[in-house]
This record gives C-alpha cells, structure tokens and sequence, in this order.
C-alpha cells in the first residue's frame, strides 16, 4: 500500500540538540532560527558554534514567515514506492524576508510543481503531521 500522508511519504525531521528550539517553536507555528547571543548574527541550519564570532552562546530570533523562492527543483521520478502517487512535487530554498541570507529547504504548496517561479513571494503554512510534529511549508502569497 503506498503512502497517503506525509509521516509516511516523507522522512520526519531529526530533533537534535541543536534542532530542538527550531522544530519546537514549528509545533507552536512560530518560526524562528538561531541567533548568536555575542554577536548577533543570524544562521540557520542550527549548529552549536556561530561560524562569524566562534561563540556558543545561542538564542532564538523569530523570523517572518514570508519570503521569496531562492531556487527550486520539481521531481519527477518516484524514489521509493510511497512516492509514486505523489510526483511530481518540488523541494524549494525560500529566502526569508528581513534576513540577510536565512534560507529553508521547503516545499511549495497549493500551486502545481511546474508553476513554481524563482522570485516568487511566498508565506508559511504549518502542516501538523503527527501530535510531535509541525513542518513549515511555504504557498505562493
């Protein structure tokens, strides 16, 4: 039987004790990504060391939730069998308003695959997969 929602169609985040902050504020539908508490600097992915001061001290900044399509791929071939009723899809970089460079690995929704355009505004949906997990997704705006 093939895969009907996205727990079993796609691969559920890793929560690490980097990523924790990230995927916990998801499951509140707030978005936000590390800040450096020395410097300032924004980053995302998570990671334990700011790469512009070498700092450890960490916080979390809320970020808008909309932004613009940084690039994108549309797949077209079923790489497992739970994906075969579920192509072509895209996997998108948004580039958040309001931030230098943070951008997220995403999926744009409500659209076809084949419409998403570089440059195109977009803003947040939250998808609650299960009770533990909310994954930000992003729909033309």
């Amino acid at each position: 039987m093939r895969g009907t929602t996205r727990e079993e169609i796609f691969p559920l985040p890793e929560k690490g004790i980097d990523t924790a902050p990230f995927w916990e504020a998801c499951n509140r539908h707030e978005l936000v990504v590390q800040q450096c508490a020395d410097c300032g600097a924004l980053r995302h992915p998570p990671t334990p060391v700011c790469p512009d001061c070498r700092s450890y001290e960490v916080d979390w900044a809320d970020v808008p939730g909309t932004g613009e399509i940084y690039t994108y791929t549309t797949t077209h071939y079923a790489a497992s069998p739970a994906h075969e009723d579920h192509t072509p899809y895209n996997v998108s970089i948004v580039l958040l308003d309001g931030t230098e460079d943070i951008r997220l690995i995403t999926q744009v929704v409500d659209i076809d695959p084949e419409s998403v355009e570089i440059g195109m505004p977009v803003e947040v949906v939250w998808e609650d997969v299960n009770e533990d997990t909310t994954v930000p997704l992003f729909r033309p705006s």
